[in-house]
């Protein structure tokens, strides 16, 4: 995926957002109301988009970008848990 990630950027980016939109709502449990999602920007305005789209997401999800500066990866997060994907891995915290 790294090379595909240098060749087409906004493919590789678009993909992503989409995976997490896809597979966010079988993540999050019942009772989780409120959730936070954290994104470099770029992929933070996508992850926006995909979770307006979807009717599980739009009333329960805050997307917040994060600096070029700090890290890259993609976090989820509720009260009772949450996720976070990097490059390599994604890890489910109950």
């Amino acid at each position: 995926t790294a090379i595909a990630e240098k060749l087409f950027p906004e493919l590789s980016k678009m993909f992503l957002a989409e995976e997490i939109g896809r597979q966010l709502p079988s993540l999050l449990p019942e009772s989780a109301n409120r959730v936070e999602i954290t994104a470099p920007e770029l992929l933070a305005n996508d992850i926006q988009g995909v979770v307006q789209r979807s009717n599980k997401l739009a009333n329960r999800c805050l997307v917040s970008p994060t600096p070029a500066s700090e890290r890259q990866g993609v976090e989820v997060s509720w009260v009772t848990g949450g996720y976070s994907r990097n490059d390599a891995f994604g890890r489910k915290h109950d």
